[in-house]
């Protein structure tokens, strides 16, 4: 929010965590069935002509995500190739889209996060957490409040992610918790965070102030967050310093109007 990092970025632009979850959202705006295609080439565009960053140039690319964008390109490959655990936290990190979209369909939900997690992610832990995380989401959005931390529903098969869900994070002191790149553990933060703070802001925080992965760990803390405590609970001077906050707000607002449309 003050600007610079490591990208030297001005106040209130963002990373790669949200122009890919702004790509997702453009996607499934124009299919909801989400065309593997159409998503990896908004991805491509992204970091090539900088479509959905805030500065117009595409930053902060992963290097999971930088490799399924280059096969895609060479080969027209639209599965991610499944690396071996821990898998990295691209498929997570820009989820919010489809818990919106699709809130009112919890099932639907965490297959369509697995779904749109595959074409950078495909590593079963990555896939796990994606599901996990859809059903936090909707969830709360649906108003359980933290009780949405406890993913209710969710069946994973990753042990670590199973452990995860189970809510090994409860109780867990602050040096006990990193934001560590992978799927699983930046997961874990952002749940504890959560579970810490008493608003959205507090969360935010918690989960960035932790180090390691921090754009990423606060870019899940945040799509957490806002679906426990509701837009309205953002400072509002971090909106007034939000870059293109218009852009993002449109996007949220056809996704939840498009949200009750049926799922097929």
């Amino acid at each position: 929010m003050e600007g610079g990092g490591p990208f030297s970025l001005p106040p209130g632009a963002w990373t790669d965590d949200t122009a890919l979850a702004l790509c997702l959202a453009d996607s499934l705006l124009a299919d909801p069935a989400l065309d593997p295609a159409d998503l990896l080439a908004r991805f491509w565009r992204w970091w090539e002509e900088g479509e959905n960053s805030a500065t117009g140039v595409g930053v902060g690319i992963g290097r999971t995500t930088y490799a399924a964008l280059a096969r895609f390109r060479a080969t027209g490959a639209l599965i991610a190739e499944p690396y071996a655990p821990p898998a990295s936290n691209g498929g997570i990190m820009r989820l919010a889209p489809v818990a919106i979209r699709f809130h009112a369909a919890p099932e639907h939900a965490a297959r369509m996060a697995r779904a749109q997690s595959r074409v950078t992610h495909a590593a079963s832990d990555a896939l796990d957490a994606a599901s996990l995380l859809a059903r936090v989401l909707v969830a709360a959005i649906a108003g359980a409040g933290k009780a949405a931390l406890q993913g209710h529903g969710a069946v994973v098969a990753d042990p670590a992610v199973a452990a995860v869900a189970a809510g090994v994070w409860r109780g867990k002191r602050r040096e006990h918790v990193a934001a560590d790149g992978s799927a699983c553990g930046t997961l874990e933060a952002a749940l504890w965070a959560v579970a810490a703070a008493a608003d959205f802001r507090e969360a935010v925080l918690l989960a960035a102030n932790l180090g390691g992965d921090a754009d990423t760990a606060a870019a899940i803390a945040g799509q957490i967050a806002g679906a426990v405590w509701g837009a309205s609970a953002i400072p509002q001077t971090w909106l007034e310093n939000l870059a293109k906050v218009a852009h993002i707000r449109d996007r949220a607002k056809r996704l939840y109007d498009a949200s009750f449309v049926p799922v097929v």
